[in-house]
């Protein structure tokens, strides 16, 4: 018996892809940038992107933040709190993608108002686990430009 080589399948970590135009990305190591205006959930948020492999670009508690911290970091995708303090985290996103489309998602503890703003992207639901918030980033990741800020349609009489 001769040996060859072999891989320790045990260090290998899977590395995901999502579809950019024609190309197939890596989403290892995509820059992410976190709206929550919760410093604590965003700071936790950030941890666990990180440890999945991530690089959390900001952390912004506003949707003005939010717009000007896009425009300055160019992240590859936007995980956002559906209801900030000050603004909405729709209408902060549609701003950003006015520029182009970024992958995003939304963050809510209320799915129910959330989903009353007919928001067209993906939205999950707080409290999340880890395994649920890496398939939201999937869908994410995989969603389409759709007609980038038309993509988002927000009902301003909703709750």
């Amino acid at each position: 018996m001769t040996a060859g080589p072999w891989v320790n399948l045990a260090n290998v970590r899977a590395e995901k892809w999502f579809r950019h135009g024609p190309e197939l990305v890596s989403m290892k190591g995509s820059r992410v940038l976190v709206v929550e205006d919760d410093a604590l959930l965003g700071m936790a948020l950030a941890e666990t992107l990180s440890g999945m492999g991530y690089v959390v670009c900001g952390i912004e508690a506003s949707g003005v933040d939010a717009v000007a911290a896009a425009a300055r970091e160019k992240p590859d995708l936007l995980i956002v709190d559906a209801h900030l303090t000050d603004s909405s985290g729709p209408l902060a996103v549609a701003e950003i993608l006015r520029s182009g489309f970024i992958p995003h998602l939304f963050v809510t503890g209320d799915y129910y108002t959330a989903r009353s703003l007919k928001l067209t992207s993906v939205v999950i639901e707080k409290p999340f686990q880890d395994r649920d918030l890496a398939q939201a980033i999937g869908r994410a990741f995989a969603a389409t430009p759709r007609a980038a800020p038309e993509a988002i349609h927000v009902d301003a009489n909703a709750g």
